[in-house]
């Protein structure tokens, strides 16, 4: 369903005849994709996620499993591709310079610039089972990563996140803020699935193509416990984003319309795609 009108990006799929749309727009089968392409969640060469959601993460989910065993005072710097760093407690801020670093069982208490910061053009980063925080500064600064299993208590959780998948992480700040979990500037087939964010009165995701393009967005299976907007994804600079979907979400409330607000082009699911309010009735997308 089509909100707004697409960037000319999206010509072959909205005025090229019958020509097949192309790897990034709305399918119901592979036959409505290019050569090679499969659809997946109703997007062509869209991201997978399981048939049957993961329960949703708790304090006890998430966070760092084992003891540290040692302790960094201040800025930790990892620079050397492929590295694994576990079991640390970092006062300051980690700050990854190099591709396919693993970080496993951390506590990251964080500095002025974030708990973790990844440098421009770094990619292949995994954030597994650690703790964030407590800090008012941002958990997270930096794109390409994947977060499973993070326990935030930050400003912002997430900044940037361009080609980002987070999944399973409990956002809960233990001071009030404006911050929300998920502050997203762009990207291709960015993912947060299974996450919950009990942000008080704040926006928990807010996507808009700020640094690069939106699209393909997927919010599946996720908690938003705010009386606020629980989603906002919105143009900017000109752009609008396409390919937002929002499936199987709960969201506050118990009558009305989801409290989402949708720019530009986003997809419908099936039935059982449908987002929750605290009712247990479906919401409509506005």
């Amino acid at each position: 369903m089509f909100r707004r009108a697409l960037p000319a990006l999206a010509c072959s799929f909205l005025a090229c005849g019958a020509a097949k749309p192309s790897d990034g727009f709305s399918c119901q089968s592979d036959a409505d994709c290019a050569a090679g392409v499969a659809c997946v969640r109703y997007l062509c060469g869209g991201q997978s996620v399981p048939g049957t959601l993961p329960a949703l993460p708790t304090a006890a989910t998430t966070g760092h499993r084992q003891p540290t065993t040692a302790e960094d005072p201040g800025d930790v710097v990892l620079d050397v591709a492929g590295a694994l760093f576990e079991k640390h407690r970092v006062l300051g801020t980690l700050r990854i310079k190099a591709n396919d670093v693993t970080v496993r069982d951390c506590e990251l208490r964080g500095g002025p610039d974030g708990a973790v910061v990844i440098a421009d053009g770094v990619t292949g980063t995994h954030l597994e089972d650690s703790t964030l925080g407590p800090t008012l500064a941002p958990g997270v600064v930096g794109d390409g990563f994947t977060a499973l299993r993070l326990r935030l208590d930050t400003g912002p959780g997430f900044v940037g996140a361009l080609d980002a998948r987070i999944e399973s992480s409990l956002f809960a700040p233990g001071t009030a803020s404006n911050a929300p979990m998920a502050s997203l500037e762009g990207g291709s087939r960015t993912v947060l699935l299974g996450n919950r964010c009990t942000s008080g009165n704040a926006v928990c995701v807010e996507a808009a193509p700020v640094r690069a393009p939106l699209l393909g967005l997927l919010v599946e299976g996720n908690a938003f416990e705010t009386s606020a907007l629980a989603v906002v994804v919105a143009g900017d600079h000109g752009e609008l984003p396409a390919g937002t979907r929002l499936f199987r979400n709960r969201m506050a409330g118990t009558a009305g319309a989801c409290p989402v607000r949708l720019d530009g082009h986003h997809l419908d699911g099936a039935a059982a795609d449908c987002n929750l309010r605290t009712d247990g009735a479906c919401c409509a997308l506005p």
